[in-house]
C-alpha cells in the first residue's frame, strides 16, 4: 500500500512533540503553586481577627435595656444611702427650727392664781405691773383712816394655809403682830382647830370654789350651793372655833366672781355676826360691789408678800404694803407659811419704826 503523498510531503500537518524536561518543569510549577495557595487560603479563614478590632469595634456595642442597669430602689447604693441620710438630717433640724414650740403647762396655785385668773375672764383686765397691789377692788366708804395724833399707819398681815402646830409656832416666833388664818378641820388636818388656842386672835381660811384649782383634801363652798348648806357649813365653823370672828377665801375665783353665790354667803356671815375679808384671788369679786350697795366698808387685801418664795422679793412687797399703809393709813398683806415667808418677817422688825403691826380685827380700832 503506498502513502498519500499530500501528507507525506507537507510538515505542518505532522504532529509537534514536547520536550519532556519542559513538560515535567510545569508540572512540579503546577503542583507547588497549587499547594502553597492552599495553604494561604487555609490561614486566611482559620487566622484569629487582629487585636486591634477586638478592641476598638468600628460600631457601638449594643445597648442593654434599661431595666438591666436601673439599681434596685430596695437597695440603693452605699454614697445614695448616706446622701438620703444626709437630707433627712437636714429636714428634721430644719423643721425643729421652723415650728412653734409649746410651752409648757403649768399648774395653777395660789401663788399665780390673780394673775392666770385675769386672763380667763370675759372683759379684759386693765394693763397693770402687779394686780395684786394696783387691782384693788373699790372700797365703799375707804376714806383714809384718821388716826390719833402722832400715832403711826397700821399695818395687819394675815398668813394664809395654817393647818398645824409646827406653822403656828414660826408664826409665834415673829417680831411682830401678825394673824394666823386657820383651814377647818378636814382629814387630813383634824386637828386644825385646836392652832386657835394658841393665839388671842385668829381668822379662819375658808376653801371657795376656783376656776381651774382644787384640792380634795377640802371642803368647798360652790356657786351652786343653797343658802341652807352654807348656813350649815358656818355654824359648824362656829363650832369648832367657839371665837371666832374674821374669816377670809381660800382661793375662790370661781365663787367670789358670782354675785348670787357671794349675795347668799355674805347674808349668813352676817348673820352669824362674821366679818369677811377678801383675799382677792381675782380683780372681778363681787364683794365690793355687795358692800358699797351696803354702804359698808370692805376689808380686802392689798398686798400678796410671797408670789415669790425668796426672802428679797418678800421684803419688797412688804415694803410696798408699808408705803400703802402710809399713804392711806392701813394696809392688809397676806403670806403663807413658807420659810422664806418667816426668814423675811423676822429680818423685817426695823419696821416698826415707821408702821404699828396690828391684828386685822384692830385697824380701825381707835
Amino acid at each position: 500500500m503506498s502513502k498519500n503523498p499530500r501528507t507525506a510531503s507537507n510538515p505542518k500537518n505532522s504532529p509537534r512533540k514536547i520536550d519532556k524536561g519542559i513538560l515535567f518543569a510545569i508540572i512540579i510549577s503546577a503542583l507547588l503553586l497549587g499547594i502553597f495557595g492552599g495553604y494561604a487560603l487555609f490561614n486566611a479563614f482559620s487566622a484569629p481577627a487582629p487585636k486591634e478590632k477586638l478592641e476598638h469595634p468600628k460600631f457601638p456595642p449594643a445597648t442593654p435595656p434599661k431595666a438591666q442597669i436601673s439599681p434596685s430602689p430596695l437597695a440603693p447604693e452605699p454614697k445614695t444611702e448616706q446622701l438620703i441620710d444626709k437630707n433627712l438630717a437636714l429636714l428634721e433640724e430644719l423643721a425643729s427650727k421652723n415650728l412653734p414650740k409649746e410651752e409648757p403647762h403649768t399648774p395653777p396655785s395660789l401663788s399665780n392664781e390673780p394673775d392666770k385668773l385675769a386672763l380667763l375672764t370675759p372683759a379684759p383686765p386693765p394693763k397693770v405691773s402687779e394686780p395684786q397691789t394696783l387691782l384693788a377692788p373699790k372700797k365703799p366708804k375707804a376714806a383714809p383712816l384718821a388716826l390719833p395724833l402722832g400715832s403711826k399707819p397700821r399695818l395687819a398681815i394675815i398668813i394664809d394655809d395654817v393647818g398645824f402646830m409646827p406653822q403656828a409656832e414660826e408664826i409665834k416666833k415673829l417680831p411682830f403682830r401678825v394673824t394666823p388664818s386657820i383651814f377647818p378641820k378636814g382629814k387630813f388636818n383634824p386637828k386644825s382647830h385646836e392652832i386657835a388656842k394658841e393665839f388671842d386672835f385668829f381668822m379662819v381660811h375658808l376653801p371657795l370654789e376656783a376656776r381651774e384649782f382644787y384640792q380634795k383634801e377640802h371642803e368647798w363652798l360652790r356657786i351652786e350651793d343653797k343658802e341652807e348648806k352654807i348656813e350649815a357649813k358656818i355654824k359648824a365653823l362656829k363650832r369648832d372655833f367657839p371665837r371666832l370672828t374674821h374669816l377670809n377665801n381660800h382661793t375662790g375665783s370661781k365663787f367670789t366672781e358670782n354675785l348670787p353665790a357671794m349675795r347668799r354667803f355674805l347674808k349668813v356671815l352676817e348673820e352669824e355676826n362674821l366679818t369677811f375679808v377678801d383675799s382677792r384671788t381675782t380683780p372681778y369679786s363681787k364683794a365690793p360691789q355687795i358692800f358699797e350697795e351696803e354702804g359698808k366698808l370692805l376689808l380686802s387685801r392689798d398686798v400678796f408678800l410671797d408670789n415669790e418664795r425668796s426672802i428679797s422679793y418678800i421684803k419688797k412687797q412688804l415694803q410696798e404694803a408699808v408705803k400703802i399703809a402710809k399713804k392711806r393709813g392701813y394696809a392688809i398683806a397676806i403670806g403663807h407659811p413658807h420659810a422664806e415667808t418667816f426668814q423675811a418677817l423676822r429680818g423685817s422688825s426695823h419696821l416698826k419704826e415707821e408702821v404699828e403691826f396690828v391684828y386685822v380685827k384692830d385697824l380701825f380700832k381707835p
